[in-house]
């Protein structure tokens, strides 16, 4: 939960990402956010080298309140791993 009135427009989003492959590999995480959001960097890419290693893909999130006030309500942020062609979606309320 971030409080509307917050001074800084930004936050940290942590996605904690879990690789189910038999052996190493590679993927991108990226964040879907609603209309007028940003995150920094736009992409991460994560390397894993055994099945069930953990790794965090960070990045700051910014409201652009500049442009018009964050309402008090409940948004949804999508973080997305894409791995060997699929797309891999947890939502975040």
């Amino acid at each position: 939960m971030i409080p509307v009135g917050r001074r800084s427009p930004s936050i940290d989003v942590h996605a904690s990402v879990t690789s189910n492959a038999k052996t190493g590999a590679d993927t991108k995480v990226h964040l879907e956010l609603p209309a007028g959001w940003l995150a920094t960097p736009s992409e991460v890419a994560l390397h894993f080298d055994h099945e069930g290693e953990v790794q965090n893909a960070d990045f700051k999130l910014t409201t652009l309140q500049s442009a018009a006030p964050v309402a008090a309500k409940t948004y949804t942020i999508r973080a997305v791993a894409q791995y060997d062609g699929r797309s891999i979606a947890k939502a975040i309320k």
